[in-house]
């Protein structure tokens, strides 16, 4: 499953309830990785992905212009 596919609350796999919650979210080298914990039962997963490609643009430095 794509991280662009995940949507929480999310089924339990151990109970089924539809009560998976993100608990802690960290990125490994590889990875995306987002802990979930079930609401209802308290088990505990994790699902992870590639990163995303991000492209970031440097911002334009604003701090020397004169403020009118």
């Amino acid at each position: 499953m794509d991280a662009k596919d995940w949507r929480f609350p999310m089924a339990c796999p151990a109970c089924a309830a539809v009560n998976g919650k993100p608990h802690r979210a960290h990125t490994r080298t590889d990875a995306l990785v987002i802990e979930l914990r079930c609401g209802t039962c308290q088990h505990e997963w994790e699902l992870s992905a590639p990163p995303p490609a991000v492209f970031l643009r440097r911002k334009e430095d604003r701090r020397s212009a004169s403020v009118s």
